[in-house]
This record gives C-alpha cells, sequence and structure tokens, in this order.
C-alpha cells in the first residue's frame, strides 16, 4: 500500500499546517479548504487517500 495514505493521518496533517500557517501569519485559506474537503471524503466513507 505504497500509493495510498490513511486518510485520518491526511486530514490531521492538514490541520497542523493550517494551524501553523495561521500562527506564522502566512496564507491559509487553501489549507482549510482541503481540511474540509477531506472531512467531507471521511464523513462519506472513504478511508484511504491515494498518492496517484
Amino acid at each position: 500500500m505504497d500509493n495510498v495514505l490513511y486518510l485520518a493521518d491526511v486530514i490531521k496533517d492538514t490541520q497542523q499546517q493550517a494551524v501553523d500557517a495561521d500562527w506564522n501569519g502566512l496564507p491559509s485559506e487553501h489549507l482549510w479548504s482541503a481540511h474540509r474537503r477531506l472531512l467531507a471524503q471521511l464523513e462519506a466513507g472513504d478511508e484511504w487517500y491515494p498518492l496517484f
């Protein structure tokens, strides 16, 4: 399973990147948008995030 990641881990990483960007005064809306999209995928029943 080298071509997929566990979706919950990707969500956690994206959230941390967004928080870090906010903390450092950097643009973060694109990260929060990705976070919301990933959460919607998780709620729809997806468990894996493909890297291809």
